[in-house]
């Protein structure tokens, strides 16, 4: 059974790797349990990092979603071929957003290092479908 660690630690241990993976932290809450952090040279902007118990939850606002069908499709059609992480909406539908779930005792440099890599590869490769439904949302009233 793995290991627990303190609250202190695993702050410690998240802060650390994000560092590690070339991250910059550009907010911390005082808890030290919520991050926003950023690479831009890799598409990632203000990347909400956060950790609780055991997980760690990464989540990168992608674009604003207008509720098309098509695009809903689509972004299922693009999960299949994830190696790591999702599309998925917000809560209130209003935002597509590339999230990572990992387990707090798996986390290291390596790991993180693969999962960032994984979303700017994501990102890259559908950025001509985010632009065009960002366009359209945006002449929707909806971005």
């Amino acid at each position: 059974m793995p290991q627990q660690c303190s609250t202190h630690q695993a702050q410690d241990r998240v802060r650390d790797c994000l560092l590690e993976a070339g991250l910059v932290i550009e907010e911390e809450d005082p808890a030290g349990q919520c991050f926003l952090v950023s690479r831009e040279e890799e598409g990632i902007s203000r990347m909400l990092v956060v950790w609780e118990e055991d997980l760690l939850v990464m989540e990168q606002a992608v674009m604003p979603f207008g509720g098309d069908a098509a695009c809903s499709m689509r972004l299922l059609q693009m999960n299949r071929g994830l190696l790591r992480g999702a599309f998925c909406l917000t809560s209130d539908g209003t935002t597509v957003v590339f999230r990572h779930v990992l387990p707090l005792v798996a986390l290291d440099s390596q790991e993180l290092a693969a999962c960032l890599g994984a979303l700017s590869l994501a990102l890259a490769e559908g950025a001509g479908d985010f632009l065009a439904w960002t366009d359209r949302a945006v002449q929707q009233g909806k971005g």
